[in-house]
């Protein structure tokens, strides 16, 4: 019997005592309940407290996790994101939230595979997509977690690998059939001579020995370019001076130009402070820079614009060839510094390729512009650093007169 019912058994039998004892037993029990509720509400607030704290904690770890969450409800709307996936997608905080879909990530696949996402980035970002439903012990799923892993690197990394495999393949069948290629071409070299020296002075039979000897020499440069790309030299470093190295090349291809008559058809453009000195190796950068300047040219096959400016940019010289051809595909720009890859019937694709290597061994770097340059076309940039007389990163300095 309870305490009400107990007063009202008294109440009814008319004992006073028994009221008041009823009353007393009631009282007990409210300051039971009042005791009661009092541990629960000090519980509840322990509790929150607690599950505050472990919010607090769970947002940190979202917040710091090097991968992309993104958290949906059952019907598949954004409730939350964490910075690594807004910054992997380019969005705001609280642009994501709310929404059913998100068009970057449609047609992905989310099984963990590497995608590249389609944004206007260089590199491209690549991401792995991975989608885990969350449900309650019956097995109603009440939301989903999807985690963007960021493989942008690795697949960066993945291609210089791939890339070194390929110098260092290169590099065997070079050293394995320079010598063999060589041989016969320096007797065709040599036999072509000679019919020159016999032959009359304007003849057709001298012009065709003449086109022997060409031949000869362009087959010798191809051999030259494979060897310097797959085993380059060790750098011969010394002071240069920026201008001085950018009109040397152009001096270069002036003459390359001259031979084929097409010297009248360009405009080689030139544009560098007096004195701008920096440390490298004469003859690969000059190298290097006449390959950036020849591939402007060939851009341009019915004549053009070729600029090449040098300026100083933080501790390193900043050489900048643009020309005013049809510039690159987005396709093929990715692709530019691979051995062998060209888009040219007569090229043999490893013009690029050797900056890439020149400025690799200076410590510097080599970019391909993605918007046109200030002329319209292609613009490519080669950066190396200024230098002193210390050692670069990838390679021991050799002394200039060892070589």
């Amino acid at each position: 019997m309870t305490a009400f019912d107990q007063v009202s058994a008294a109440l009814a039998a008319g004992g006073t005592a028994q009221v008041e004892a009823a009353i007393a037993e009631f009282g007990r029990v409210l300051e039971d309940l009042h005791q009661a509720h009092a541990e629960l509400a000090d519980r509840a607030a322990r509790m929150e407290q607690e599950l505050e704290v472990r919010v607090a904690e769970l947002e940190a770890i979202l917040n710091g996790l090097p991968a992309g969450v993104i958290v949906r409800d059952a019907e598949g709307v954004v409730q939350r994101t964490n910075p690594a996936a807004r910054e992997l997608l380019g969005a705001s905080p609280g642009e994501l939230e709310g929404k059913g879909s998100i068009p970057l990530l449609d047609g992905l696949a989310r099984d963990g595979s590497p995608c590249t996402l389609d944004l206007d980035r260089s590199p491209a970002t690549v991401v792995a997509l991975k989608r885990s439903e969350v449900r309650l012990p019956d097995g109603a799923v009440i939301g989903t977690v999807e985690i963007l892993d960021d493989r942008t690197q690795l697949e960066l990394m993945s291609q210089r690998m791939l890339q070194q495999a390929k110098m260092a393949a290169l590099g065997t069948m070079a050293g394995g059939i320079a010598h063999e290629i060589r041989n016969p071409l320096n007797a065709v070299r040599g036999f072509a001579s000679l019919l020159t020296e016999r032959l009359a002075d304007g003849s057709t039979e001298e012009r065709w020995a003449h086109l022997i000897e060409e031949g000869v020499d362009e087959c010798d440069a191809i051999v030259g370019s494979v060897m310097a790309f797959a085993a380059p030299e060790r750098l011969c470093l010394e002071p240069l001076d920026a201008r001085t190295v950018c009109e040397s090349a152009l001096g270069a291809v002036r003459r390359d130009l001259a031979r084929n008559c097409r010297d009248e058809a360009f405009e080689l453009r030139c544009s560098a402070p007096d004195s701008l000195a920096f440390c490298g190796d004469r003859m690969q950068v000059r190298q290097a820079l006449r390959n950036l300047i020849a591939n402007a040219v060939d851009a341009q096959p019915h004549g053009g614009i070729v600029c090449i400016e040098a300026t100083q940019h933080g501790d390193c010289v900043e050489f900048r060839v643009h020309d005013a051809g049809p510039g690159i595909a987005p396709k093929n720009r990715a692709r530019l510094t691979e051995p062998f890859f060209t888009t040219r019937a007569e090229g043999t694709g490893l013009g690029l390729a050797l900056v890439h290597t020149v400025a690799r061994l200076h410590g510097g770097s080599f970019q391909v512009g993605p918007d046109p340059g200030p002329l319209g076309g292609a613009d490519m940039l080669l950066t190396l650093p200024l230098g002193d007389d210390s050692t670069p990163p990838t390679q021991s300095p050799t002394p200039c007169d060892a070589r």
